[in-house]
């Protein structure tokens, strides 16, 4: 574009100065030629670039790459910190039966001491300005309150206890008990210290007595390794001896309901005594129940306590025994005698001392027979 122009405007010249000088004709198509030769046309601004001849260049073998397996991190696990969780101030644990464990069979009107062992779980020391007091359910003619017996360090445990009277009316009797602090604020057991221990009883109908063991003691025939012992025994009697007692006071010092049979076997080692009682005809859904402790004062008592019978003419067999050593607590015992149903039965009490038989007496507390 820029080269039409640069040439029309040489034509225009050229024309100018032929128009002022006739004398000589121009030779116009050379006068173009040499103008034409004295340009130079516009490069463009890329530059060529030479060319290789192109060679076979291998292609690249292709190399298998191993792909890592993923490898499964689990989610981190939230590990809680540890906090320290506040004791309360009062607080029971380990709530123990001394005396009448749950369910314990007793005649309507018989008096009787619950106890209570007892932890002080809490923070604060129980002083004497604390109480047993009644909560809710069966009172059963006991007091509303009862003062603790001395101070209680935390992680100590007392025993308290409560005199109580068993409804006259056969049945199931339960009453709840808690701790009041000098402030007068209620407390028990569980994780928040609110909840209530407990007595419970079974009152038992009168009528449904069919034998009672302590009642007819002397009809038994009692004997010892030392031969047959007279019928109530004698204080300090070294052969053995039996004897009724209506408030029986077992281990500990605790008065239970009676009436009940205090043994001695035959001071010697693993001396024992006996009674067999008349024959009895055992009918269906009948059982024996006791319960059996050591008499208190014998504190290195080890005694076993054995329920054995006999059928008529036949050889004595063993129906069931218990260990008691002195510790404080008693055993409560409700033996099926369905197996011998419809047959004259001999009951036999017996009570076996160990080395210690010096300190080996013990108690049948209302041994009896009922349907």
């Amino acid at each position: 574009m820029r080269n039409g122009i640069l040439i029309a405007m040489i034509l225009l010249a050229t024309m100018a100065v032929a128009s002022c000088s006739v004398s000589e004709t121009p030779d116009y198509f050379a006068t173009l030629m040499a103008l034409t030769q004295q340009i130079t046309p516009e490069s463009p601004t890329a530059t060529a670039s030479a060319t290789e001849t192109p060679t076979n260049t291998p292609e690249p073998t292709a190399t298998a790459t191993e792909t890592p397996t993923p490898t499964f991190t689990p989610p981190a696990t939230f590990i809680p910190t540890a906090t320290s969780t506040p004791v309360p101030a009062d607080w029971v644990s380990n709530v123990e039966d001394i005396t009448i464990p749950d369910g314990t069979v007793l005649v309507g009107g018989e008096t009787f001491t619950k106890i209570w062992r007892l932890r002080n779980a809490g923070s604060h020391t129980w002083t004497v300005d604390y109480d047993l007091i009644f909560i809710s359910g069966d009172r059963m003619s006991g007091a509303a309150a009862v003062a603790m017996p001395r101070t209680v360090w935390p992680g100590e445990t007392v025993d308290i206890a409560v005199r109580l009277t068993a409804p006259t009316t056969p049945g199931a009797y339960r009453g709840n008990w808690m701790l009041r602090n000098a402030y007068g604020g209620i407390f028990g057991v569980s994780a928040e210290a609110n909840r209530p221990f407990w007595v419970e009883i079974k009152v038992e109908d009168p009528s449904r007595i069919l034998y009672d063991f302590a009642a007819h003691y002397c009809d038994a025939t009692w004997t010892s390794g030392a031969g047959v012992l007279p019928c109530p025994g004698e204080a300090g009697d070294s052969e053995g001896l039996v004897a009724s007692q209506d408030e029986p006071i077992m281990e500990g010092g605790i008065t239970m309901p009676g009436p009940s049979l205090a043994v001695a076997p035959q001071q010697v080692s693993q001396g024992w005594i006996s009674g067999a009682f008349p024959a009895f005809l055992v009918g269906e859904g009948d059982q024996f129940r006791a319960t059996v402790a050591c008499m208190d004062n014998s504190v290195k008592c080890s005694i076993q306590f054995r329920l054995y019978y006999r059928l008529p003419d036949d050889q004595i067999r063993i129906l069931a025994s218990w260990q008691e050593a002195y510790e404080g607590l008693s055993k409560t015992i409700n033996v099926s005698l369905s197996s011998l149903r419809g047959k004259e039965v001999i009951f036999i009490l017996t009570v076996s001392a160990g080395d210690q038989y010096l300190w080996d007496n013990g108690l049948w507390i209302r041994p009896r027979i009922v349907h």
